[in-house]
């Protein structure tokens, strides 16, 4: 018994390094391809859209029915590289469409093909300014940001400014999920960029994001980035017993994005079927970033049946991330109308993950930390799961 002890103590560690080291090899797209899809090539084949500033690609087995797709291009001046996972359904119809579209260029040297193979959804741009993870194949991470790029290598240079150059054989993949926090340090991003605590900041989803959001549990909510500056969400409430459930949909359209500035526009509406609804137009402006900004909106509410409301509603909200996983926020709302004013102030947290939030504050009226005996706060709860590209 004690020998069997020994093997296993002996064999763990080594079963554990194991486990944590993904082989791989790299496969052409096709037999007639080379291991490395070029520019020319693609120019023939149209892979990929050559106006992305396409470079070259390379594909590697990391699993029985598992690859990474690399591919590397520069635009605009700017080095880019999008690292992309293909199952075996995607893999097997890519390898298809090549094969059929060299076939068509041996019997037509003349050919033209009307769209790629492969979209490329969104080109991930890469500059000196923007922190990456990079995930290399042994699953170590690294922190920092691109010197140069080329189809074989990366120079990268890390967060305490070590410079290293990295096969691309060596990369698994690369994320964009990192914010410089102060000067040197770099936290993971807040994947829940798009409103405070319910109130909305200057940015929207990209294109192919999307969240699941519930609030007080009840309230569950869906939104989508179609384009990089329109998204739309929207739910239905889960009340239990009611006799009838609270429908609500906010589309919301990014006007100017900028260095430090985004401003976007949009509606909320809410209403019970064949009862009627209400809502609200609003603007906001943020400066700085998710990692630590000012968030500035004004809302006019309206009814259906009544037009817009005598009434407005002025946001001042702010938000400091303090640690990878902690953020610090405060949302803040001046109501007026009728020659009648109320201020709503409101300070909590949330707890952030790779792609899930968790949100909780209190909310109050200043006049009640007098008057009230009790606890003159409102509690709020909320959660958010990121799904899609990021």
């Amino acid at each position: 018994m004690k020998k069997s002890y020994v093997v296993w103590l002996v064999l763990l560690p080594a079963v554990a390094l194991v486990a944590g080291e993904r082989r791989h090899s790299i496969e052409p797209l096709h037999a007639s391809v080379e291991t490395v899809l070029d520019s020319v090539e693609n120019y023939a084949l149209f892979v990929f859209e050559p106006t992305t500033g396409f470079q070259a690609a390379r594909l590697y087995r990391v699993g029985k029915e598992s690859w990474m797709l690399h591919i590397v291009g520069e635009l605009e001046g700017r080095p880019w590289l999008l690292t992309e996972k293909i199952r075996k359904f995607r893999f097997d119809q890519i390898r298809k469409k090549v094969a059929a579209r060299h076939k068509r260029l041996q019997e037509d040297g003349n050919a033209q093909f009307g769209s790629p193979v492969f979209s490329i959804a969104e080109v991930f741009k890469l500059n000196l300014e923007a922190p990456i993870e990079v995930e290399l194949m042994d699953r170590s991470v690294l922190v920092g940001t691109v010197a140069s790029l080329s189809a074989g290598s990366m120079s990268f240079v890390t967060a305490g400014g070590a410079r290293l150059d990295i096969l691309d054989e060596q990369i698994y993949t690369v994320r964009r999920r990192l914010a410089r926090v102060d000067g040197k340090n770099f936290f993971r991003q807040d994947p829940n960029q798009v409103r405070l605590f319910f109130g909305p900041t200057g940015r929207t989803l990209k294109r192919g994001e999307g969240h699941f959001s519930d609030f007080y549990i009840l309230f569950p909510t869906v939104a989508v980035g179609l384009t990089d500056q329109f998204m739309v969400g929207g739910g239905i409430s889960i009340i239990p017993f009611a006799d009838s459930q609270l429908g609500y949909i906010s589309p919301k359209v990014r006007l100017y994005h900028g260095p430090g500035v985004d401003v976007a526009a949009g509606m909320l509406y809410m209403g019970v079927p064949e009862e009627g609804g209400f809502g609200a137009v609003y603007t906001a402006v943020s400066t700085g970033s998710a990692a630590g900004g000012i968030t500035l909106g004004a809302a006019i509410p309206f009814d259906l049946d009544h037009g817009t409301e005598d009434l407005a509603a002025f946001l001042v909200g702010g938000e400091k991330q303090v640690s990878e996983g902690l953020k610090l926020i405060s949302e803040n709302w001046l109501f007026v109308g009728d020659g009648e004013s109320l201020l709503l102030v409101s300070g909590g947290f949330r707890f952030i993950s790779e792609r899930m939030t968790v949100g909780l504050g209190f909310f109050t009226i200043p006049e009640l930390i007098d008057e009230f005996e009790g606890f003159p706060f409102i509690p709020w709860l909320d959660f958010s799961l990121s799904f899609g590209r990021l």
